[in-house]
């Protein structure tokens, strides 16, 4: 009897031991190991001269990938025409892509542009974008799609005043909440501020929008351009702006969005006034930015100080970097307006590439594997 009372207690010594072992590895969820180089292909260009792109990718079932952009006519200023266009791909490996379509018409004054979209719970398309009217007026507007981007609900405006900034793929969706991130600018005698007032939309499941002015007002800083993301804790986020230091500047907010820190400045250098993407996926965030060069050089050029184009991975919040990738390094060449999408174990990025003679081309990459475990 002793003897299997000894058996049966090491067995269950074991089985404690191994739970043990199995919950301390959960718990440390940090198994994901990036790899010093990555694998990237070109999927897909357009090269037709004119400006394309600030857009976002959307998936419209488990297979159909859309890529929703802007497309100008005419030009290559903010205030010049464009629609809103889109290609889909529907294969696996996302090589083949259909031709462009226009999605939605232009009904500003100058243009619409500027595109980011959510899939909701119930499978519908929140799409969102700016119409930009004059220098005093730049509205965000939500629609929303019941059938894959083939019908949508009628004009809704979220602000009403003021020129609303909001770049390409910056919208949050979490808890049936939308989170909007705004920089709120003005013109005085048609002459632009370049300073903006940062602002968070929290639109509801009912529809209803509420908005919270971020605390910038203590600094010289000049902001613009945030963005949003969930960090490990869901009810802990972090906005990020483009500013005029040689820093990604951050504020954390730890109730779901309603409060945030002051902003300060993080770890990553970046070239001021040069707008950053950042996504959490697998609690991980992704960052693609435009890597801190020397600005004191001498007639520095547009194109250079948005290149190179670097990816970060942080897996502590941006208190540190895990891996960074040189994604493009010609210093001819600008890149901006990046929107990141996670494709199974593939990380797709959509960019803007400049030349000095404005012209433009709107590239999809993908980084192969760079999820496997």
């Amino acid at each position: 009897m002793l003897k299997i009372n000894y058996k049966i207690g090491m067995i269950l010594i074991i089985i404690v031991v191994t739970l043990g072992l199995i919950s301390c590895s959960n718990d440390m969820d940090d198994s994901q190991h990036y790899p010093i180089r990555i694998d990237k292909e070109t999927l897909y260009t357009i090269n037709n001269g004119h400006r394309n792109g600030e857009g976002v990718f959307i998936s419209l079932s488990d297979e159909q990938l859309a890529y929703v952009y802007t497309c100008f006519t005419s030009g290559s200023k903010d205030s010049s025409s464009s629609d809103i266009c889109y290609i889909v791909s529907d294969n696996f490996n996302r090589k083949k892509w259909t031709e462009p379509k226009v999605l939605i018409k232009n009904h500003g004054m100058q243009n619409i542009m500027s595109v980011s979209a959510v899939k909701l719970k119930d499978n519908s398309i929140l799409i969102q974008y700016l119409e930009k009217n004059d220098c005093n007026n730049l509205q965000i507007v939500q629609r929303f799609s019941f059938d894959s981007l083939e019908t949508f609900t009628d004009i809704k405006y979220i602000t009403f005043d003021g020129y609303n900034v909001v770049n390409n793929d910056r919208l949050l969706y979490f808890n049936n909440e939308i989170f909007t991130p705004i920089s709120q600018h003005s013109c005085i005698d048609n002459k632009f501020n370049s300073k903006g007032i940062m602002k968070l939309a929290i639109t509801n499941h009912q529809g209803n929008t509420d908005i919270i002015e971020i605390d910038t007002n203590n600094t010289t800083t000049i902001f613009q351009e945030p963005g949003i993301v969930n960090l490990d804790d869901n009810s802990k986020m972090m906005m990020w702006f483009r500013n005029s230091t040689s820093s990604i500047c951050t504020a954390i907010s730890n109730n779901t969005g309603r409060f945030f820190t002051e902003p300060t400045e993080g770890i990553l250098k970046i070239v001021p006034f040069s707008p950053s993407s950042i996504k959490s996926i697998n609690k991980h965030l992704f960052i693609v930015y435009n890597k801190y060069t020397d600005l004191h050089e001498n007639n520095i050029s547009y194109e250079k100080y948005r290149s190179p184009l670097v990816l970060a991975i942080s897996k502590d919040g941006l208190n540190s970097i895990d891996q960074e990738y040189i994604l493009e390094n010609n210093t001819s060449l600008g890149y901006m307006y990046t929107s990141i999408y996670k494709d199974k174990d593939n990380i797709l990025l959509a960019y803007m590439i400049q030349n000095k003679y404005n012209k433009f081309i709107l590239k999809i990459t993908k980084i192969k594997g760079l999820l496997q475990k």
